[in-house]
């Protein structure tokens, strides 16, 4: 399939790709209430919470979050808002430990498929939605690509979404330690390892291998010593190659549109290149010139070319259209 370059050319600072990523992620207010909570649970019996409105139609969009988001994150908002304009349904869940629900001691990553497994087939079985897709934002697209190749989706999954996700889930962790990106993984690294203090104070049977937070100086790090051996894994390098999404590119038999962006300060090439992405008829790649890591902010206002582009294949894809 060939990749699509769209030229998006925002204004003055918003072309700044640390502003595209920072601004409507942090500052971006949406107006929109999230629906009634509802908790389903796992297959290890864990409560998995979910926000949904009272069904509208028989099309539902679920949105996965990425790294230390949640079902409010802004970018599934403005999404929600509009598909709701739309009149198409949307639900969003937050992964393991993440929102404002009871806290577990497992952890959240990029192949807990079982869990989207469990609210896929809620939409379907209990509340009988005839089509659904799945829209997932960086970890949280690498999760929705994992599930559509692992889980046995019913038919009523119609297509995917991702944005900002990377593909090779070590080239990425790696790229975030570079000099330009490390702010961010300050800031991520501080989020989540406050997080498993609080969780080693619940659970310390499971948190005992919890090492002191200056050896926690990386994603890798962090993935090895909590990540991994907290989910069944031997350490980071075997996290990464199970479940880097790039892994099983070629094994996608539903539509799937991959949206990235050219400045994009968290991704290397292959998440947006990937060879694989030629050979599988199925993946729709799409570059954006501007827009971040989950940004693709326009001309200092309300509008995003990411929601825009996103609706536009949901549509097409409902629509039975070939092209999207």
């Amino acid at each position: 399939m060939p990749i699509k370059r769209l030229i998006n050319s925002p204004k003055f600072i918003a072309k700044n790709p640390h502003v595209q990523t920072i601004y409507p992620n942090f500052f971006r207010s949406v107006d929109y209430n999230l629906g009634t909570r509802k908790l389903l649970t796992s297959e290890d019996g864990v409560n998995i919470e979910v926000f949904l409105k009272k069904p509208r139609s028989e099309k539902l969009v679920i949105f996965t979050h990425g790294l230390e988001g949640d079902a409010g994150s802004n970018y599934i908002l403005g999404m929600r808002k509009l598909l709701e304009r739309k009149k198409w349904d949307s639900l969003s869940w937050n992964m393991r430990n993440c929102g404002n629900h009871t806290l577990t001691h497992t952890v959240y990553h990029a192949g807990r498929t079982k869990d989207l497994a469990v609210i896929v087939d809620h939409a379907v079985k209990e509340l009988n939605y005839k089509e659904v897709y799945l829209v997932g934002y960086s970890l949280g697209g690498c999760l929705t690509l994992n599930y559509i190749n692992r889980e046995n989706a019913p038919n009523e999954v119609k297509g995917a979404v991702t944005v900002s996700s990377p593909m090779n889930l070590a080239i990425c962790s790696d790229n975030l330690t570079t000099m330009r990106n490390r702010h961010y993984q300050l800031y991520f690294l501080t989020l989540m390892y406050k997080k498993v203090r609080i969780l080693k104070e619940l659970y310390p049977d499971h948190y005992k291998h919890l090492p002191p937070a200056y050896k926690l100086n990386s994603f890798r790090q962090f993935d090895k010593y909590i990540t991994a051996p907290l989910s069944g894994m031997k350490d980071d390098h075997d996290y990464y190659e199970k479940h880097s999404p790039y892994r099983e590119l070629l094994n996608i038999s539903i539509p799937v549109k991959v949206i990235t962006s050219q400045d994009d300060p968290f991704l290397d090439q292959d998440s947006r290149t990937h060879p694989h992405f030629y050979k599988n008829p199925h993946i729709t790649p799409e570059i954006l010139k501007f827009g971040g890591h989950c940004g693709f902010w326009k001309d200092l206002g309300k509008e995003y070319f990411s929601e825009r582009r996103i609706f536009d294949f949901l549509e097409n894809v409902s629509k039975g259209k070939t092209t999207y």
